[in-house]
């Protein structure tokens, strides 16, 4: 894959940055309004203040060149603590961050004509932002510092600390901190054969301490203070450890991050239509993935029917009507998960590398289908699948999958189910079907479910007790009510705005 999870949720971070820094001015005047209101209402001022200040100085660094979202995220954590020394209070954070947010969304809609399908990066930045300063974490422990407090202890009385390197060469001294002959020791003349030569130059009997991948040399002759000076070491080594398993969690957890935002996307859905735009889109846009096509399961899960395209000609999907038994892959584990009891389905993403060797070839020719992904559209509640999600990066284009990524894509899958089956329940006369709402008759429906079933004219005309040209005459109405051109994008459209499953 092109880019990981992680390194894609950065990069919608660094495009709001840069899509704000376009529109630098007109933020600066509609952030210095509220400032003014703040102040003149005797308000609390110094988050906005500090944020407002930060956001736009990386936005004129963002016009020179390209920012990176962790410097303005720890530009933001470095000058507070060091304004304040403190953590600051939480409604203000939140009051303030979400004022700032609305500006920006403000201006942007003033703007640009499509914002709303930019809103979801800018959100998501103000939420890291609002998310880093209510959960102010200390700094990395720089090894620097930690030879500096230790020589600046009176109860540590030592001169000096030298960090070694081992090399290939032997032993390199990359620094020594403190009063030592050798203090600015560099190039060849720092480089070692042997750990017993590096001792007598630098004068220190004792054994080193390590610390990543280095190791701490101490510059005393008092035997308990360089124990002491061991023991501190392990226990700042030991603080530091913890810190970087606190990071790799949270770089672990950065799923969830994408999950809230895709949730938060779809749920302002209002009709079936919008709910499979909504869905397409975040799927293409809040994870690593250029193009999306969304399948609904009908017939007893027995066929596939498109429903809709994300970056995809959306009429070549919806044409899409075809047995599941024609792809194999699918079929097989459909297969297994009906022979599982409902609570341990287990609904997991399928990854194709090789799609020429798994798929139709009017497929994988038509689209261009290299790799891709299947995400289950199912339903927890109900223990089924009702459709799928087919995932690629673009046309002809191989690419390998990161397995962090299958918790984001469940919970994508689950979230679209729940909100699709919603709508597919729904009566059908609340569905949006073009311009007016359509109503259809208990003989209709019958006849539609026939034909999704594979029936022709005289097997429905023969199983409703009704002739040839009666059901005709049906099929010909339901044509003209849902706009298709023929039985088969009749059946499609049915299934697709949730008349039938």
């Amino acid at each position: 894959m092109s880019r990981t999870l992680h390194e894609h949720l950065n990069h919608l971070l660094n495009n709001a940055i840069h899509l704000l820094s376009i529109y630098k001015e007109d933020l600066s005047q509609e952030w210095q309004h509220i400032l003014y209101f703040l102040q003149q209402n005797e308000k609390p001022v110094h988050v906005f203040a500090l944020v407002k200040k930060c956001l736009l100085r990386h936005f004129t660094f963002s016009k020179i060149g390209s920012v990176n979202v962790d410097d303005v995220i720890q530009a933001i954590q470095t000058e507070w603590m060091e304004m304040f020394q403190r953590c600051p209070e939480p409604e203000l954070v939140i009051f303030h961050l979400n004022l700032l947010e609305n500006a920006a969304h403000k201006v942007l809609k003033k703007r640009i004509a499509y914002s709303s399908k930019l809103h979801p990066s800018v959100h998501y930045l103000f939420s890291k932002i609002s998310e880093s300063m209510l959960y102010l974490y200390r700094q990395e422990i720089q090894i620097d510092d930690v030879c500096e407090r230790l020589l600046s202890n009176p109860n540590l009385p030592t001169q000096w600390i030298a960090r070694i390197e081992e090399t290939k060469e032997g032993f390199s001294i990359k620094k020594i901190i403190g009063v030592h002959p050798y203090k600015n020791i560099s190039g060849e003349n720092a480089v070692f054969c042997s750990w017993d030569e590096i001792v007598s130059v630098l004068g220190s009997s004792h054994l080193p301490v390590p610390w990543k991948n280095e190791l701490l040399l101490f510059g005393t002759e008092d035997k308990q203070v360089a124990e002491r000076l061991t023991v501190s070491v392990h226990l700042f080594r030991a603080f530091q450890e913890e810190e970087e398993k606190t990071f790799r969690r949270w770089k672990e957890n950065r799923w969830k991050d994408a999950v809230i935002l895709f949730n938060e996307w779809i749920i302002r859905s209002q009709n079936f239509q919008e709910a499979m735009e909504n869905i397409c889109f975040g799927f293409g846009y809040f994870l690593p993935f250029e193009r999306c096509a969304l399948f609904q399961l009908s017939d007893m899960e027995s066929k596939i029917v498109g429903l809709y395209g994300y970056r995809l000609n959306n009429e070549e999907i919806q044409a899409i009507t075809d047995e599941i038994a024609n792809i194999p892959i699918v079929n097989e584990s459909i297969g297994k998960l009906k022979s599982q009891h409902h609570d341990m389905k287990h609904f997991q993403p399928i990854y194709v590398p090789f799609a020429n060797k798994e798929f139709p070839e009017n497929y994988t020719k038509k689209f261009g289908i290299a790799s891709l992904v299947i995400v289950p559209v199912y339903v927890p509640t109900e223990g089924k699948i009702i459709g799928g999600i087919v995932l690629d990066q673009g046309a002809g284009k191989h690419f390998a999958v990161d397995r962090s990524l299958f918790p984001a894509l469940m919970k994508f899958g689950q979230s679209a189910g729940e909100l699709l089956l919603r709508f597919i329940e729904a009566p059908v006369q609340k569905q949006s079907l073009g311009v007016h709402a359509v109503s259809f008759s208990s003989r209709e429906m019958e006849i539609m479910k026939l034909l999704a079933d594979g029936a022709s004219t005289a097997e429905a005309a023969s199983q409703l007790y009704l002739s040839e040209f009666t059901v005709r005459d049906y099929i010909s109405s339901l044509m003209k009510k849902l706009n298709a051109k023929n039985r088969t994008e009749l059946v499609a459209k049915a299934i697709r705005l949730g008349i039938i499953q």
